[in-house]
């Protein structure tokens, strides 16, 4: 029979929970950083490419590239502000900044597969 080690005080059992909930935190931590230096370099290589853009009966200059790496740069300013949080407010800034680095990847991926079938043309 298995020996288990019984946790007899209750401040030791949610002292365990408690050191559960520190390492997972950490890991998405780790985890939404790694992210966003991917999402940088990525949008880095994308480079400064303006198109035309029509707003308000006139023609504007836009550059992609340059609203990605504000959007990025907000998004990393998000995850600063959420290690600083705790409780409820830390996880609804940490699921915001987990979904907006999803919307991110996505918006930089179909740019990149936009440049490179530029360049192919």
């Amino acid at each position: 029979m298995k020996a288990q080690a019984q946790i007899k005080n209750p401040s030791d059992r949610q002292d365990i929970g408690q050191s559960r909930l520190m390492k997972t935190r950490h890991l998405l931590e780790n985890d939404l950083n790694f992210r966003l230096n991917e999402l940088s370099s990525r949008v880095d290589k994308l480079g400064t490419v303006p198109y035309r853009l029509w707003l308000e009966n006139t023609v504007q200059r836009c550059d992609r590239a340059q609203d990605l790496r504000v959007k990025v740069e907000a998004v990393c300013w998000m995850l600063r502000i959420a290690k600083h949080l705790n409780g409820v407010a830390r996880e609804m800034v940490m699921s915001t900044t987990d979904k907006s680095i999803d919307d991110l990847e996505k918006v930089v991926a179909s740019e990149m597969h936009v440049k490179d079938a530029v360049s192919a043309a």
